[in-house]
């Protein structure tokens, strides 16, 4: 194969003659996904082997009419000129997809590969080479992102989207060293009695120009710049001396519970990070609620079953969020130490259906069979409250009772109760 030297040779020859033709240029930036774990399993000598048929299959692929070079460990790019339309260029991709994804013999094993494409092309996402290659590849990480086993074409759109991403990362990292953020606290009630029994933390950014700016504006990015474990730990610390607080001041005890990122979990010190925090605060562990979503629990079972457990020996509470949109995790669900299930408020939105009622009722009698107590989220209206109350749901919180608001404000909305 050409190097990256003579592939920009032909790369910008192949442009020079699309534009005297006025014909269209697909540049495809192609990584294989997990090659990393292939290669530190079966050997380096294997992986080279692996390469080489991949190659093998691309040239293919290509056959005459493209270029194609390898630029890194297990990244490709791909020149392919007199591209119609884009549905000539899909097609092609597929096909490559396709040819990735065919079982290959290796060291006496078969294995299955699949692989993320991005794909730019000319006049339309730039009309040189470091425009297309770039931007190829900011569409192959999104690919990736995404899950893999697939492709994504740049756009305008999604420029626009990199720029914001470096322009709030960087004021990210500046709020986590000014303490820019703030917590809010919305209730959740016992949906008997009525009592508030506890409050959910969410964090907000009080950004310096923007305002008060909401989770979806930022957590994303705060994940993957990796700034959600400071962020996570700030919140977690400030939410528990906020519980302490209102204790002090005569109020009854209420559980506080914190949102914990992926990423925390990941890094695998969650247990001392809470522990830490707990010795800190003077905070009662009975007191905090660690709330984790479905797909955060099944990444790696057996590492998550013992954390979890350990957790739980520190003598806190954790909950599952939005349950209900990783339905296919039920197998597990009797493996998880928790306390509590979320029911997700797209089921709560629309619980007025018929569909949707069966869901709630469902995601109850799962809850209460396994010895679980369920909380409903997004509890709007009183139709709402009426309904979960019929499934027999334990504690439900929305904007029917109270929104997120400050902790002064959240103080006085305890008194008035």
């Amino acid at each position: 194969m050409p190097n990256q030297l003579a592939f920009k040779d032909r790369l910008e020859l192949t442009i020079a003659l699309a534009n005297n033709q006025h014909n269209k240029v697909a540049v495809l930036d192609l990584d294989l996904d997990n090659f990393k774990l292939l290669n530190n399993s079966l050997g380096f000598h294997a992986g080279d082997e692996l390469l080489k048929k991949i190659a093998t299959e691309l040239k293919t692929c290509i056959s005459d009419t493209g270029t194609l070079c390898r630029v890194g460990s297990d990244e490709f790019l791909i020149a392919l000129p007199n591209c119609v339309d884009e549905q000539t260029i899909t097609t092609f991709v597929c096909t490559i997809l396709k040819s990735v994804s065919q079982p290959i013999q290796l060291a006496k094993q078969t294995l299955s590969l699949s692989c993320s494409i991005g794909i730019s092309v000319f006049p339309d996402d730039g009309n040189n080479y470091n425009d297309l290659i770039n931007r190829a590849s900011e569409a192959r990480r999104l690919a990736k992102k995404n899950g893999g086993n697939g492709y994504y074409y740049f756009t305008e759109q999604l420029n626009k989207n990199s720029l914001e991403f470096l322009c709030l990362s960087h004021q990210l990292r500046d709020a986590v060293v000014k303490n820019q953020f703030v917590l809010h606290y919305q209730p959740q009630l016992d949906l008997v009695s009525g009592r508030i029994i506890g409050a959910e933390a969410l964090i907000r950014w009080q950004h310096p120009t923007e305002g008060l700016l909401y989770p979806a504006k930022f957590i994303d990015i705060a994940e993957q710049t990796g700034l959600i474990t400071e962020i996570g730990i700030w919140a977690l610390k400030e939410a528990c001396q906020q519980a302490v607080t209102w204790q002090k001041s005569g109020i009854e005890p209420i559980t506080v519970s914190v949102n914990v990122s992926a990423l925390q979990l990941r890094r695998g010190n969650m247990v001392s990070v809470v522990q830490t925090i707990l010795n800190e605060t003077g905070l009662e562990p009975r007191f905090l609620e660690l709330e984790l979503t479905e797909s955060i629990l099944i990444e790696n079972i057996e590492q998550t079953v013992l954390q979890l457990n350990q957790l739980k020996a520190l003598g806190i509470k954790l909950s599952i969020d939005d349950f209900g949109t990783g339905y296919s995790n039920l197998a597990y669900l009797h493996k998880f130490n928790i306390d509590k299930l979320k029911i997700d408020q797209s089921f709560v939105r629309n619980i007025d259906t018929p569909a949707n009622q069966a869901i709630v009722l469902a995601i109850v009698q799962i809850g209460h069979a396994l010895g679980y107590r369920v909380i409903a989220e997004g509890v709007e209206t009183e139709a709402m409250k009426t309904h979960l109350l019929t499934s027999q749901c334990d504690e439900a919180q929305g904007y029917l009772f109270a929104k997120p608001i400050p902790s002064p404000l959240f103080y006085e909305f305890l008194l008035a109760r």
